[in-house]
């Protein structure tokens, strides 16, 4: 079992059954509890306090840490065998109208806002060395 189990009870307490927004801001799609990783916010696997948790899908979260890295043509290639019969399926109509349903039903406290707001701020500062 991955240790992003032991995380996500943590998360799931705190921040309810889900779906949740995803990380990345590039991403727009909520968050499923299927498609759940936990990411930590100051990239200290030990800090498990719930302000240092977030949710992101598994693609984003591969993608926030492994952006730029280079591959060998192996690699590559490995990646795109294990990708073969698992694209996602076409949107449709019908995908879109539930996830709209979806989205509507979420709604963040303000305290979670300025919970999410301050570790954010947080981690940015980690990151530049202000902190």
């Amino acid at each position: 079992m991955s240790d992003g189990w032991k995380y996500r009870p943590i998360f799931i307490a705190v921040n309810g059954p889900g779906p949740w927004p995803c990380y990345l801001n590039a991403c727009e799609d909520l968050v499923l509890p299927d498609e759940l990783a936990i990411h930590h916010l100051d990239e200290n696997h030990e800090n498990n306090e719930p302000t240092n948790l977030t949710a992101m899908h598994k693609g984003c979260h591969s993608r926030l840490h492994f952006a730029g890295v280079p591959r060998s043509t192996e690699t590559r290639a490995k990646i795109s065998a294990a990708k073969t019969g698992k694209k996602r399926p076409p949107v449709t109509d019908e995908y879109r109208r539930k996830m709209s349903e979806i989205k509507r039903g979420v709604r963040l406290t303000d305290e979670h806002k300025q919970k999410l707001s301050d570790a954010t701020h947080a981690y940015w500062a980690r990151k530049k060395g202000i902190a």
